[in-house]
């Protein structure tokens, strides 16, 4: 009986109709850059992410005539402006979510507690995103919160692997579907990350942790 609860879990159950932000395929400017190639594609995408440290509004025409190269060549490369946008913030998202889930200790709940503490922290110390929100929210909240964005959706699949990874190696039991509970935590992050009604950074990470550990069935730290 436990197992088959266990395999109608794992497969997401008849509970599982929720709406899973679906993660975008990377543009071919963002592949080449994540294989590391020395091509033209991940060349405009490195300077992208360039721009987006500077605080440079990134602007197609401009990225165009920067790499030498026409528009249309430049859309083929790397989707409209706001793929670029998204897959150059998540570029940098990634990174800290692989550091932190590196480097938290423990295993099991406190494991996964810990890695939202993390990556939480340094996104909301990144001041890059902060800029990019003051200059221009309504545009940043749509990639960064909404299903298609191209940054939720990849965030929900980072902490899937995580919990699964968990679940495998430290029997962590999970109250929802791997799947279900990574969109949880991502949905639950974002309303302690951002303060939607003046499109910035307001942080309570300790209000999430504290959701996260409920959630989890962690004790609450003395």
């Amino acid at each position: 009986m436990d197992e088959r609860e266990d395999a109608k879990r794992d497969a997401g159950g008849p509970g599982e109709t929720h709406p899973i932000s679906s993660a975008p395929p990377p543009t071919p400017a963002y592949q080449a850059w994540l294989a590391g190639s020395r091509s033209r594609q991940a060349q405009a995408f490195e300077v992208a992410r360039r721009w987006y440290l500077a605080g440079r509004r990134l602007e197609m025409l401009a990225l165009a005539e920067e790499l030498g190269v026409s528009r249309p060549t430049l859309y083929r490369w790397a989707g409209s402006r706001e793929q670029l946008l998204a897959d150059v913030i998540w570029s940098f998202a990634d990174e800290l979510f692989r550091t932190a889930a590196e480097r938290a200790p423990g295993s099991g709940a406190e494991r996964i507690v810990e890695v939202v503490r993390r990556f939480t922290y340094w996104v909301a110390e990144a001041e890059p995103l902060r800029r990019f929100l003051e200059a221009d929210a309504e545009r940043a909240l749509r990639i960064l919160t909404r299903r298609h964005g191209g940054v939720q959706g990849r965030l929900v699949e980072a902490y899937e692997r995580l919990l699964r990874e968990e679940v495998e190696r430290s029997e962590l039991a999970l109250p929802l579907a791997p799947s279900l509970f990574a969109y949880v935590i991502v949905r639950v992050g974002e309303a302690f990350l951002y303060n939607d009604a003046i499109a910035a950074l307001e942080p309570d990470i300790e209000s999430l942790l504290a959701v996260i550990r409920v959630l989890l069935a962690v004790e609450p730290d003395a």
